[in-house]
C-alpha cells in the first residue's frame, strides 16, 4: 500500500472542512471521511493521530450534512464510516474513531435520537458479534 501522509497534511482537510463544510458535495464529504477513517486506522500513532484530529473538525464543520437521516431512521449518513473507524486494527484507532464519532453523534441535540441511535447501534454489534482484539 502506499505510504500514508505525513501527519502535517492533514490539516488542509481541516481547513478545507472549515472554508467548504457545507458547501462540500455528499460524496465529496464521503471521500473525505473514508480517507481520513482509513488513515486513523493507520499502526502509526502520529498518522492515526492526526488523521483523528482533522476527523474531528471535518465533523464539527459538515455535522448537519453528516447526520443527515439520524433523526428520521436512527441512522445518520456517516454511518457507512462506522466500520473504518470502530473496527480498526488497534485499539488507539479504535478509540480515536469511537471519540470521534461520539462527539458528532452528540451534535444532534436531541437526546431521544441520540438514545434511540446508541441502542440501535448496540443492538447491530451484539447482531454482528464482537471479536476479541486484545493481544
Amino acid at each position: 500500500p502506499p505510504a500514508p501522509p505525513p501527519p502535517a497534511a492533514f490539516s488542509l482537510a481541516s481547513v478545507l472542512a472549515r472554508d467548504a463544510g457545507p458547501a462540500l458535495s455528499g460524496r465529496a464529504l464521503d471521500a473525505l471521511v473514508d480517507g481520513l477513517a482509513d488513515a486513523v486506522g493507520d499502526r502509526g500513532a502520529d498518522v492515526a493521530a492526526a488523521a483523528a484530529g482533522a476527523l474531528g473538525y471535518v465533523f464539527k464543520y459538515c455535522a448537519a450534512k453528516l447526520l443527515e437521516g439520524l433523526e428520521e431512521t436512527g441512522w445518520p449518513r456517516c454511518r457507512r464510516h462506522y466500520a473504518a473507524l470502530l473496527g480498526a486494527a488497534t485499539d488507539d484507532a479504535r478509540h480515536l474513531g469511537a471519540r470521534a464519532l461520539a462527539r458528532l453523534v452528540r451534535r444532534c441535540g436531541d437526546r431521544a435520537v441520540l438514545e434511540r441511535h446508541v441502542g440501535l447501534v448496540c443492538d447491530a454489534v451484539a447482531a454482528k458479534g464482537v471479536s476479541d482484539h486484545s493481544p
